[in-house]
C-alpha cells in the first residue's frame, strides 16, 4: 500500500521560549534578565521537525492560534519539509507555549499554557488522513481531561489500531493524571517513557521492584508491543517480549540542558523503524540523535541521507 505520510503527528504543538537565569529558585519579587532568548518549535513540533530531517514524510494535525506565535510556529516547521496543511489557525485564540527557564548548571523548569480552549477538535481528526499514514504519534499533555482534544487523538488512536497503522506513544509526565491511561496504551504500538514515568506506570500497574517489571508485565502477552525507557545519561532500554535490552549513551563534551532530548529520542527511533531498522538499532539512533540535540540544536542533526 502508498502512503501519503510515513509519520503524522496529532496534536502537541508548542513554540518553546528559552530564557537563561542565575540560578533556581526564582524568588517572590525578584527581577531576572535573561542575557540570551531562544525561540523554536518544542514538544511535538521539534520531533516533527527532527523526523524530516531524518527522512520521513511528516505531517501534523493540530490546532493553534492564529497570532505571532502560531505564524512563527508554522514557518519554521514549513521550512524544515513539515506538511502543515492540516494545522488550522484559529482566529481569536492563542498558540501553546512553554517558557523553558534555565539555570547556570543545566537545571531547568518549565512554565506553559497548553491553549486547551482552542485545542483540536474531533472534526480536525481527518480519518483518511489518518488511513494515509504508515504511522501515528502523540503524547500527553493534552490527555489529563476528558475533553475536546482528548476526544480527537482517542479518535486518532481509535481509526489507526482499527486500520493496523503503528501507534507511538509518549505519555510525558503527566502519565499519572492520563484519563483512561490504559486505553491508549493498550491500542499504542510502541510507548515511550522515562525512567520516573516508568516507575509511575509500575504505581499505576501495582508492579513491585524493578520499573522495568511493569512494562515487562504490561507486555506479557501482547504480541509485537515494545516499551523504549529513556534513560537520560544512562542511555536507553528496550522492552519487547518479555525482556530487557540495554543501549549505552552517545558521548557528547557537554550541554546547556537537556531539554527536547526526549522528543529528539522518539523522533530519531520512529524516524530508524520507518527507514527499515531494528528497534535495537533504532535505540541506539535515539540516543545518538538526542545528544546531538541537547549538545549542538535542531539544526546540527544530520539528514538521513548523511548518517
Amino acid at each position: 500500500m502508498r502512503f501519503e505520510y510515513d509519520l503524522t503527528i496529532v496534536g502537541g504543538s508548542v513554540l518553546d521560549i528559552f530564557l537563561n537565569i542565575g540560578k533556581f529558585p526564582v524568588r517572590k519579587g525578584a527581577t531576572v534578565m535573561s542575557p540570551t532568548m531562544l525561540v523554536q518549535p518544542g514538544g511535538a513540533s521539534a520531533l516533527a521537525m527532527i523526523a524530516s530531517r531524518l527522512g520521513l514524510k511528516v505531517a501534523v494535525v493540530d490546532r493553534i492560534g492564529n497570532d505571532p506565535n502560531g505564524s512563527m510556529l508554522i514557518g519554521q516547521m514549513r521550512r524544515a519539509g513539515v506538511e502543515i496543511r492540516h494545522m488550522i489557525r484559529e482566529v481569536g485564540s492563542q498558540t501553546a507555549v512553554s517558557i523553558n527557564l534555565v539555570d547556570s548548571a543545566g537545571q531547568h523548569s518549565f512554565v506553559g499554557y497548553l491553549a486547551n480552549e482552542g485545542g483540536l477538535e474531533t472534526g480536525d481528526v481527518d480519518e483518511a488522513t489518518i488511513m494515509a499514514s504508515r504511522s501515528i504519534f502523540f503524547e500527553g499533555y493534552n490527555l489529563t481531561v476528558k475533553g475536546k482534544t482528548y476526544e480527537a487523538i482517542m479518535k486518532a488512536a481509535r481509526v489507526a489500531s482499527l486500520n493496523s497503522i503503528h501507534i507511538y506513544f509518549d505519555p510525558g509526565p503527566l502519565i499519572g493524571k492520563i484519563a483512561s491511561i490504559n486505553e491508549f496504551i493498550g491500542l499504542s504500538r510502541t510507548l515511550f517513557l522515562n525512567t520516573e514515568e516508568a516507575r509511575s506506570l509500575a504505581r499505576l500497574s501495582k508492579v513491585r521492584g524493578s520499573h522495568h517489571r511493569a512494562p515487562t508485565a504490561f507486555l506479557k502477552g501482547k504480541g509485537q508491543r515494545e516499551v523504549v525507557i529513556k534513560r537520560g545519561a544512562r542511555g536507553a532500554s528496550l522492552v519487547s517480549s518479555g525482556s530487557v535490552r540495554y543501549f549505552p549513551p552517545f558521548k557528547i563534551a557537554g550541554a546547556e540542558n537537556t531539554i527536547g532530548a526526549g522528543d529528539a529520542f522518539d523522533a530519531a527511533f520512529i524516524a530508524g523503524k520507518l527507514n527499515g531498522l531494528s528497534s535495537d538499532r533504532a535505540c541506539e539512533l535515539g540516543n545518538r540523535i538526542a545528544a546531538i540535540r541537547i549538545s549542538s540544536g535542531i539544526s546540527a542533526i544530520p539528514r538521513w541521507r548523511d548518517l
